[in-house]
């Protein structure tokens, strides 16, 4: 008890250092960037190639097979999967936590530079990508007007995007749904038949005529000068008269060259008129909510800019007011919580300098784990609060203790010194295992960095740890010096409730030591009864939560025009727009390309709420339209609109084969209760015409296969030229046939190649055409081919659904060579569910070490131990009756609890000990030591629930639209307050029975001792 005497010894000096750290702990406030998540890099490393106008399957055999295989040979790869549309190649690497993602892209750079000659020449750009949880935006806007905003992409360009990417702390922009203009060659085909113009021979001279190379230096008069020959297009006129032929055959006499948006492939409606989206991106480090307050400055005198006059700006998503509704409600319902506990210290001590002893623990504590993050270059986002907020009702532990002991030691005439350095000894150890046991189940996540998971589990941790840390020094240091200072009252307090608790807790005590079988049976009963509760509670790890969002997807079964899928989504919007006040639907956001649709159904929020967003979804889908291109479902998404829907993937090596099996999968799976929605990717797929060279007879003509197919593609799908320059910056370039010259089959099969005497052959004469649905995109998995079966669940887990699948497909026969999986929506709740059961295991072997290691004792800590699964009994009945599902926020509660529901077991069990040690029996021991405990038991566990009950009230989520507190918050309250009951009735009478074993143990081996003693006695008598 150094530390204690020393604060006693030189108080000033203890005081100063105290101001020091709340003064620092102010500043630090100020400091700390607020984020929505902390920096964490997560462990992917992707390679993205756009190849735009191709086939899924051309573009898997041309550019995703040849980069799988180069990256194949990188160390340390986990998983890789790709995923091939008919416009792109992605490539994904997943690695194990702690891996240096930055070297690992260094490598992948590598690999993929040194195969770059082996992929299309066409292939424009190489991108890779790694993942970040800085990466998300922090503002998503839609613009919408009655204007037709897809021509105004220079006006947003200068008046919107670049002054906001211009802003301290924004990173960059991304504008969408309006193009920049390009510079279009429109081939015409009948005047490319009449002057025999050769497309391959063609699309060389486009490409050769536009150019800027540096050629080296030529010195002149003792000077050198740069040589760079120069053949850029220096306007339109320019590209038109450019000879591409013989007698001066001009590119004008066969195209038409513009210069005009591109075809859009896409649109988005938000409340039925066309939008434009914006992200908008913080550089690292950044304050979010001050950078997001500055770029709302910014759109408010934008919005002032009569360039803008007509154009609305609606904010989709804002992690700033996430960040600050996430802050307030925690810090509303800290508030309440802390009143609450201190009205309760109130009742208990019956001082107010006391009670604000005790709570001066809290502001500290903060306020000190505030400087630690902020000295650790540790930000202030919504996981390091919940951990700020799971800790405020446990920070006064540690001085209730401490000043209750000091208190009972000052009413038995002890001066003020010797009463706090006696009754902080007396607790020492007590608050030191208490404190250790709790902190103590953030370890693993501390350390550990296997997942997701427990790398957000690690900001929740330390912020948690560091406060409980600076509670005990606290406890030991400014509590005793404050409480020595303070006089007792002349006049002996009243009794009180608790004084009659007291009395009466002792009597159930002693009947409870006394009456060994019926406690015994009360422990069996108690235990069982945990069965029933977990028949009743649903178990989900991530449920779906009321974020006050729909997500309605079309399942487009084909490829269609734009003008067709606007119309249908035109036609849902109608419908939604009808019923927008019986669905309480405040707007509706659509994007929809040719395959694709999807609109996002944002609902009313606040007073005006009269009906869950489940709710609304049924009576949505009661008369949802039906429509000829698709079956619109809602589809699962978590947190911030990302993604969530359940797969499962059939592996094999036949895309058709998969095709098949995937459809007789989604067929049988439909069948079965609970599933619905269920779909085979393939349906998305598009009916494509398959041009097959005949080696040959195009080898009879003088041309390789890949000639005519190089030659059709720039017929069809257009080429980029090199960019034309301009005073603003760079234009792209595109040479394409006219879209009336490309619509047909016959006009495809019309198509004349030239050979190498410039006589015109048709590509029907050297290629078959066949017609067949293609798939939509292709799915790899560690260079397997893949096929997904997604799946939406009605009224039925997640975890439910799994095992319902899981018995299906055992008895469903699949093709040798073919095998399914779950899709990483189902092995991240199982992975999830692995990691926080192995969290717990590895924190209550922890716990035991600690209390064993400080009791120097293993029976006395065993004892305490089985608190933690009266505790656990405890959740499950809370949770049945409160109808609160068991989620991953549930079981973070479960880990929270099992360190702290040993406190007060620790806190009995080392006072009966010392009553021992002092020369009472056992049974006068439990019975007083429970009596004087009783006290500073009911006061931290109190504290600690009542601090918790907003939260349990309330649907506060995390970041505003993440997963709710309040599971968490009723697994500690549940299981807290029925533990504090167990430790008080149900843990004297483990204890007198372990005790008891114990003795009998000792007696059994004694007597063992002493026979085998006599043994050896007798026989050297007989020697004798």
């Amino acid at each position: 008890m150094k530390i204690t005497k020393r604060a006693l010894d030189r108080p000033v000096t203890t005081l100063m250092i105290f101001v020091c750290f709340v003064c620092i702990g102010i500043i630090a406030s100020r400091l700390l960037p607020l984020e929505f998540f902390p920096d964490i890099d997560f462990p992917f490393v992707g390679v993205e190639i756009p190849y735009p106008g191709s086939t899924p399957e051309e573009i898997e055999r041309q550019i995703t097979r040849p980069v799988e295989e180069v990256m194949a040979t990188i160390s340390g790869i986990k998983r890789m999967s790709s995923y091939t549309s008919e416009n792109r190649c992605s490539v994904f690497l997943r690695f194990d936590w702690g891996e240096d993602t930055d070297i690992k892209a260094v490598e992948v750079k590598e690999k993929v530079d040194s195969i770059r000659h082996l992929l299309p020449a066409d292939v424009e750009h190489i991108y890779l990508r790694q993942a970040s949880a800085t990466d998300i935006e922090i503002l998503t806007l839609r613009l919408s007007s009655n204007r037709d905003l897809s021509e105004y992409y220079n006006m947003l360009n200068r008046v919107l995007k670049q002054p906001l990417e211009r802003i301290d702390g924004v990173s960059r922009v991304d504008m969408y749904g309006v193009e920049k203009k390009e510079i279009r060659i429109r081939l015409l085909a009948d005047r490319i038949t009449a002057h025999r113009v050769d497309l391959g021979r063609l699309s060389d001279i486009l490409r050769r005529s536009n150019f800027v190379l540096t050629a080296g230096r030529i010195t002149d008069y003792k000077r050198r000068y740069r040589v760079r020959p120069i053949g850029e297009f220096k306007s339109l006129k320019e590209i038109e008269e450019l000879i591409i032929g013989e007698n001066n055959l001009k590119l004008k006499d066969i195209a038409r060259v513009t210069y005009d948006r591109p075809k859009m492939t896409y649109g988005r409606h938000l409340d039925r008129k066309y939008a434009v989206g914006l992200n908008i991106f913080k550089e690292s480090g950044a304050n979010t909510v001050e950078t997001t307050e500055r770029v709302k400055k910014e759109l408010d005198r934008i919005g002032k800019d009569p360039r803008m006059e007509g154009i609305s700006i609606y904010f989709m998503d804002d992690q700033s007011e996430g960040i600050i509704s996430s802050l307030n409600e925690l810090l509303k319902s800290g508030v309440i919580g802390a009143s609450l506990a201190i009205f309760l210290l109130f009742f208990f001590l019956r001082r107010w300098s006391t009670t604000f002893i005790v709570a001066l623990a809290v502001p500290f504590s903060l306020l000190v784990t505030l400087a630690f993050m902020y000295f650790f270059n540790m930000s202030l986002n919504i996981l390091s609060m919940m951990g700020l907020m799971l800790a405020v009702g446990m920070l006064v532990d540690n001085a209730v203790v401490v000043t209750e002991s000091i208190h009972r030691h000052q009413l038995l005439a002890q001066a003020p010194r010797e009463a706090s350095i006696v009754g902080v000894k007396e607790v020492a150890l007590a608050i030191t295992a208490g404190t250790l046991t709790t902190a103590i189940v953030f370890l693993p996540a501390i350390i550990s960095q296997q997942d997701e998971t427990s790398v957000y589990m690690k900001h929740v941790s330390i912020a948690f740890v560091v406060a409980l840390g600076a509670s005990l020094l606290l406890a030991q240091t400014i509590v005793p010096l404050l409480t020595s200072r303070v006089k007792l009252p002349k006049k002996r307090p009243k009794k009180t409730v608790i004084d009659r608790l007291m009395k009466r807790y002792g009597r159930i005590l002693d009947w409870m030591i006394r009456k060994r079988k019926l406690s015994v049976l009360i422990i069996f009963l108690v235990l069982i009864s945990v069965f029933f509760p977990i028949s009743q509670v649903k178990s989900d790890m991530f449920p779906q939560h009321d974020d006050r969002r729909l997500f309605l997807r079309y399942n487009i079964n084909g490829h269609y025009t734009l003008e067709k899928i606007e119309a249908v989504v035109d036609m849902m919007e109608e419908y939604l727009y009808d019923n927008q006040d019986k669905f309480e639907i405040k707007s509706v956001y659509t994007y929809y390309e040719g395959n694709y649709a999807m609109s996002t159904i944002l609902l009313r929020t606040g007073s005006t709420v009269r009906k869950s967003q489940e709710q609304i979804r049924r009576e949505i889908e009661k008369d949802l339209p039906k429509i000829a291109l698709g079956k619109p479902t809602f589809e699962r998404r978590r947190g911030r609109g990302s993604e969530d829907t359940l797969r499962i993937y059939l592996r094999g090596k036949s895309s058709a084969q998969l095709v098949e099996l995937s459809r007789e999968v989604a067929k049988v799976l439909s069948n079965v209760p609970g599933l619905i929605g269920v779909r085979s990717d393939a349906e998305a797929g598009e009916q494509e015409v398959q041009v097959v060279v005949d080696r040959d007879r195009a080898r009879m003509y003088g041309f390789s296969a890949q000639q005519v197919a190089s030659m059709v593609a720039v017929a069809m799908r257009g080429v980029n030229l090199r960019r034309f320059r301009d005073e603003y910056g760079e234009i792209d370039v595109r040479v394409e046939f006219q879209e009336g010259d490309k619509q047909t089959m016959d006009q495809l099969k019309q198509l004349v190649l030239y050979d190498n005497q410039k006589r015109p052959i048709k590509l029907t004469s050297v290629a078959n055409f066949y017609t067949r649905r293609g798939p939509r995109g292709i799915s790899r998995e560690n260079r397997i081919t893949s096929m997904g079966v997604s799946i939406n669940l009605k009224d039925i887990t997640v975890n439910d659904a799994r095992k319902k699948i899981q018995n299906i497909m055992d008895q469903y026969h699949l093709p040798p060579g073919y095998e399914w999986s779950f899709g990483r929506s189902f092995s991240y709740e199982a992975e999830a569910a692995k990691i926080m059961l192995i969290n717990t295991l590895l924190a209550l072997f922890l716990i035991y070490f600690i209390m064993a290691a400080l009791f120097e004792s293993l029976i006395f800590p065993a004892a305490i131990w089985t608190s933690i699964i009266f505790a656990i009994v405890g959740v499950w009945w809370f949770f049945m009756f409160t109808g609160t599902t068991f989620s991953l926020m549930a079981w973070i509660g479960v880990l929270i609890l099992i360190g702290v529901v040993v406190n007060n077991g620790i806190v009995l069990i080392d006072h009966i000990n010392r009553f021992r040690d002092r020369g009472l029996n056992r049974h006068e021991a439990i019975v007083k030591a429970g009596m004087e405990r009783i006290r500073p038991i009911l006061m931290t566990a109190g504290t600690t629930v009542l601090s918790l009950v907003p939260l349990c009230l309330v649907n506060t989520q995390i970041g505003g639209d993440g997963p709710p507190y309040y599971p968490m918050a009723r697994a500690i309250v549940g299981g807290l307050t029925f533990s504090t009951i167990v430790t008080l009735l149900i843990l004297p009478r483990i204890y007198v029975l372990l005790d008891d074993w114990r003795n009998w143990s000792r007696r059994v081996i004694g007597r063992a001792n002493d026979m085998s003693k006599k043994r050896i006695f007798k026989g050297r008598k007989k020697e004798e």
